[in-house]
């Protein structure tokens, strides 16, 4: 059996394991993936300042308000994961998945690239991020919380040795004032720039000491969300 052809069986299993666990209505779509250092971001200047792009096998941290270019990123990252034919899986607790942002960053949602979970809980995101992770099934992972609702402390610490050895990346979506994730190798903070279409992204904590550099990049269409 190839290597391709036992991720996809991998997938497959974990799916169904997932929507025997949550309900078939908790999952729209799904797989596939190959190994990288790094995960680029879609935008130049962003990868430029962080050495490439997101550290895979790591947890990132996006940092941010509605409308503050978070989901624009998510966007851009997912997109960049299925160009390097990697899968991309979005964790939606805020039922704030806009199909406009996603087009315009030219994500596809075949199933074979694209996976939309709505977890009931913070909790079952985790869970459904551990899934991901035992199932060994490369790619992007976006948890978005409710912007109200910030994700309690969950043990993100546990997820560091088993991602470490995968092609695999966990962003996770926080509002500025919400607790830090310990566990992130990367964490960015993104800030509209007030009377202007873009967003200015610093960068607070990064595994190769690129911390305290700021770029700004051009703002993608976000919908109402």
């Amino acid at each position: 059996m190839s290597t391709v052809t036992a991720r996809s069986e991998a997938l497959e299993k974990t799916i169904q394991q997932l929507q025997r666990q949550f309900g078939q209505q908790v999952i729209a779509a799904a797989s596939r993936l190959s190994q990288a250092e790094v995960l680029h971001t879609g935008v130049t200047a962003l990868d430029t300042a962080l050495g490439g792009g997101l550290a895979v096998g790591q947890i990132s941290e996006l940092r941010a308000l509605p409308g503050h270019g978070a989901t624009s990123l998510a966007m851009r990252l997912i997109a960049s994961a299925q160009a390097a034919g990697r899968i991309g899986i979005f964790m939606d607790l805020a039922d704030a998945f806009d199909a406009s942002a996603a087009h315009h960053a030219h994500v596809d949602f075949m199933r074979s690239h694209f996976l939309l979970v709505q977890p009931p809980s913070p909790t079952d995101a985790f869970i459904f991020v551990q899934a991901v992770l035992h199932a060994r099934i490369p790619g992007i992972v976006i948890v978005r919380p409710h912007p109200q609702q910030p994700l309690p402390q969950l043990p993100w610490s546990r997820l560091k040795g088993a991602l470490a050895s995968l092609p695999l990346v966990v962003v996770v979506i926080q509002p500025p004032a919400s607790t830090e994730i310990e566990a992130a190798g990367t964490r960015l903070l993104l800030k509209r720039v007030s009377g202007d279409n873009t967003v200015q992204i610093r960068i607070l904590r990064h595994p190769l000491g690129k911390a305290g550099q700021v770029v700004r990049v051009p703002l993608l269409p976000e919908g109402s969300r």
